[in-house]
């Protein structure tokens, strides 16, 4: 092998090393960010969102609280309650990411935690904090 074959591979070594040091450098820096962000939550909710966040985004899917605020947008674009499926492709139109092996039913699970929603039998799913009269549907508190 010669001196500049031998030179080629040690640079080549160096720059596996300076690359796995980044990634240990972008790893430790993530665990602080996270860990900086649960220390400055102030309520469990606050705690389980963040979480939920960062789990979502490893997998490449909308976080809870980013799909609630989107819903909560389309149905007050739409102006009327929504069945799963019409929610479903609302959702994906304004870029909504939902994983799983079956997508439609990790829809209706997300969707029966949203507190501000409200599955008004016949109609679909509708803004808790707003009436709909033609069910019959008087706003709630958010709880």
């Amino acid at each position: 092998m010669s001196v500049v074959q031998k030179l080629h591979q040690a640079i080549q070594v160096e720059n596996q090393k300076i690359q796995e040091s980044q990634e240990r450098i972008a790893a430790l820096q993530n665990q602080l960010s996270l860990q900086s962000q649960l220390e400055a939550a102030k309520t469990p909710e606050k705690i389980l969102e963040i979480i939920d966040t960062r789990s979502a985004e490893e997998k490449g899917v909308t976080p809870q609280s980013t799909l609630e605020h989107l819903t909560i947008q389309a149905l007050q674009q739409v102006g009327r309650p929504q069945q799963r499926d019409q929610l479903y492709q609302l959702l994906v139109q304004r870029g909504a990411k939902l994983g799983g092996s079956d997508p439609m039913q990790n829809l209706s699970v997300k969707l029966g935690r949203m507190s501000k929603l409200h599955n008004i039998p016949n109609h679909g799913f509708w803004l808790r904090h707003v009436d709909f009269a033609p069910a019959n549907y008087k706003a709630q508190p958010i709880q």
